[in-house]
């Protein structure tokens, strides 16, 4: 009798074992690679919050996939937290263009509705942008806030033109000064306090300065936005886990999915 019943426990925690892991899924959406990774069974009515993760210049969604070839720990950390937090985690490839662009946006917008038709998730997403994610990721923000819950960044981009004027990779990208002024993020800060955010810089970036996070957060606060800001150690790299606290993202998405 007592083996009947350590065998029955044993399968009922390998059961609850098993389908508490995630299960990761690589579709193509609009021509571009998708990597999702949702709990394993999902809860029967169930509407799961959504991260949607937005990579910077270089990095495609396999960086975010854990049990790939590719998978970096810096942006496997991001997943991670997400699932931890109960929320279903996306991203999207986008190295063929330009960050910012229409295209990408277009692409993120398409990955949304397709989640949207697949999966039983909410309609208001956090939006996570790493880099030169960062500009998709406010105009996010800007022109679907409807779709929109809250707001992550990690060394994110905030003032194109700034980035237009002083870094040549930039430059040689976009090409026309005005096409940026278009789109620049930092033109709409209104609009961007409508989402909290929850930011964090590392105090030597030279790639994106830490004044694009310091020139967010006031010119929001001013807004009546709210914005957390957090300036660590470190720069510009994927090597800087500093970047990441644990607690405080994890409190952040809490307080968002409520």
């Amino acid at each position: 009798m007592k083996k009947i019943v350590l065998i029955v426990i044993t399968l009922f925690l390998a059961f609850l074992y098993f389908n508490s892991q995630p299960k990761d899924i690589l579709k193509v959406v609009n021509g571009q690679e998708v990597y999702i990774s949702r709990p394993y069974q999902l809860v029967p009515l169930k509407r799961y919050p959504v991260v949607m993760a937005i990579p910077g210049n270089g990095r495609d969604a396999r960086n975010y996939y854990k049990d790939n070839k590719k998978g970096l720990d810096f942006y496997t950390r991001q997943r991670d937290l997400a699932m931890q937090s109960g929320a279903i985690f996306v991203v999207v490839s986008n190295t063929s263009e330009p960050w910012g662009s229409n295209k990408e946006l277009q692409n993120l917008i398409k990955t949304y509705d397709f989640v949207q038709a697949k999966f039983p998730v909410e309609k208001k997403w956090t939006i996570w942008g790493t880099s030169e994610g960062g500009v998709s990721m406010n105009r996010m923000v800007i022109e679907y806030p409807n779709r929109v819950k809250s707001v992550i960044g990690t060394f994110p981009v905030y003032d194109l033109e700034d980035m237009f004027i002083n870094n040549q990779p930039t430059r040689e990208r976009w090409k026309s000064k005005q096409k940026v002024e278009r789109i620049n993020p930092a033109q709409f800060p209104k609009k961007l306090a409508k989402k909290p955010y929850l930011i964090f810089h590392g105090k030597d970036d030279e790639v994106v300065p830490v004044n694009h996070s310091i020139r967010l957060k006031n010119e929001l606060v001013k807004n009546d936005g709210e914005v957390y800001l957090n300036i660590v150690k470190g720069g510009h790299s994927s090597n800087n886990m500093r970047l990441y606290n644990d607690e405080k993202i994890k409190e952040f998405l809490n307080k968002s999915f409520k």
